[in-house]
């Protein structure tokens, strides 16, 4: 195996993807054994620590999404408590409900100008600890989507001070610390196990990323590979391996200048932005530079982006109902640079909406929920019924809606349904956004617990 054996290949695919099959090969002499590396894996993995600055470092090839259900699953038994930022993607409760673990949430500041969550506070995870002391582990995610980035270095203080480990989901931060003018990589800010989609900004093929364990992390690594082995295919893609391991190399050899490179070219962009008064681009002293967030007075993120998509051929990596995020790697030219700037000024200069901004898009998905009746687990094992989502107002969910992108959570399985979620449901929908996680695809019904008395 693989059948195609490298050979037998439908004629299209194998013109627009070359020898690329020679590649796909399987666990074979030679090619060592993801479940167990012994020899080339072991190797390639090895370089990735050394490179990353980790204890351990393991190729993912089921996605972040994988390494963050087992950095749960390895800290936490059935009926454990997690402190867990409300901001966290889906892949968490995916997590949760794996592990039966009853979050205990933490919120993050929101930036209400700009309708998004940022940094959560080293105040807000001592007051977390102080009031959850039975936490296992602290889970958060730095740096965000728009590339907000919390003080992890005295939240891991707090959290080793406790005597507990802090999980950090940087998915979207494999990149840190490759310059010095990019935010310190959690790694060496001192968390204790950190997730990253080299993917997303280092250039390996889509599905791959990194799990970093700290050389003195505060989890027992024969448990967490474990259950990273109850979550990967016993087929790990060795393209996906490969591929991790060509980033790895590029980020050894060129990170630096390629990194300088890229924030030379987006501060440009940004300058040239800022005199533009229909344009306000996000800034502040904890982001990454190399995300690049803007709103255009008269558009909603929604429009604007398929207007730069079908006039401009650009696209935004993330739209929301106030804003358009532009991710920047080595991979983007001045070229594009001078593109996206004539772009977003030309539609500027044409609105297509009132100007006002009064919208509250992200309420639902950070309001505080009452105490949660079940948690995760609890509510994937009950009865179940379909309901409409208007009618669905204090009921106890059943499933996951998420807005997407980002996969924040608005309704979280085991909570009691608010009229807030469902406005942000409905806002985002209305706004041409999107919502996953929902089992009635256009999202007008929602699967709620079967009350004990029915």
């Amino acid at each position: 195996m693989p059948g195609h054996k490298g050979r037998a290949i439908d004629p299209l695919l194998a013109d627009a993807w070359g020898d690329c099959w020679a590649w796909d090969l399987t666990e074979l002499d030679g090619l060592d054994n993801w479940a167990a590396p012994q020899g080339a894996i072991a190797a390639a993995e090895a370089l990735a620590a050394d490179c990353f600055g980790a204890g351990l470092t393991r190729f993912l090839v089921n996605g972040a999404t994988s390494g963050l259900v087992a950095a749960i699953g390895a800290v936490c038994q059935d009926g454990d408590s997690l402190i867990v930022a409300r901001n966290a993607h889906q892949s968490v409760l995916a997590g949760l409900i794996l592990a039966g673990a009853q979050p205990c949430w933490v919120w993050p500041t929101v930036d209400r100008e700009w309708q998004m969550p940022t940094v959560v506070t080293p105040e807000a995870i001592a007051q977390a600890l102080a009031t959850y002391p039975q936490a296992k582990a602290v889970l958060l995610v730095s740096p965000t989507y728009h590339g907000w980035v919390s003080d992890l270095p005295a939240i891991a203080q707090l959290t080793r001070s406790h005597g507990i480990p802090l999980i950090v989901d940087a998915a979207h931060g494999a990149h840190l610390g490759l310059h010095p003018e990019l935010p310190i990589a959690p790694l060496a800010a001192g968390a204790d196990l950190v997730v990253a989609s080299a993917h997303k900004t280092l250039g390996s093929l889509t599905q791959s990323a990194l799990l970093h364990l700290h050389p003195q992390a505060l989890i027992d690594r024969d448990r967490l590979n474990q259950v990273l082995r109850w979550v990967t295919s016993s087929s790990p893609s060795y393209l996906l391996m490969a591929s991790l391991d060509a980033a790895r190399r590029r980020a050894a050899l060129w990170g630096q200048v390629d990194w300088g490179q890229t924030l030379v070219r987006v501060d440009r962009v940004r300058s040239q932005l800022a005199g533009d008064r229909a344009i306000q681009v996000l800034s502040g002293p904890n982001l990454d530079r190399s995300r690049l967030t803007v709103h255009l007075a008269g558009w909603n993120g929604y429009q604007a982006d398929e207007a730069l998509d079908q006039d401009w051929g650009i696209t935004a990596e993330l739209s929301s109902p106030q804003h358009l995020t532009f991710v920047w790697t080595p991979a983007n030219t001045d070229q594009e640079a001078d593109r996206l700037v004539a772009a977003l000024g030309a539609l500027a200069r044409s609105p297509q909406v009132a100007p006002d901004r009064g919208l509250d898009a992200i309420a639902g998905s950070l309001a505080p929920p009452s105490p949660a009746p079940l948690t995760p687990r609890q509510a994937s094992q009950r009865p179940t019924e379909a309901i409409d989502l208007n009618r669905a107002i204090g009921r106890i969910a059943a499933e996951w809606i998420c807005p997407y992108p980002p996969g924040i959570p608005a309704i979280v399985p085991g909570e009691i349904i608010t009229a807030e979620a469902i406005g942000q449901i409905q806002q985002t929908l209305a706004l041409g956004g999107d919502c996953t996680g929902c089992a009635n695809l256009s999202v007008q019904q929602c699967l709620v617990i079967i009350s004990a008395d029915r």
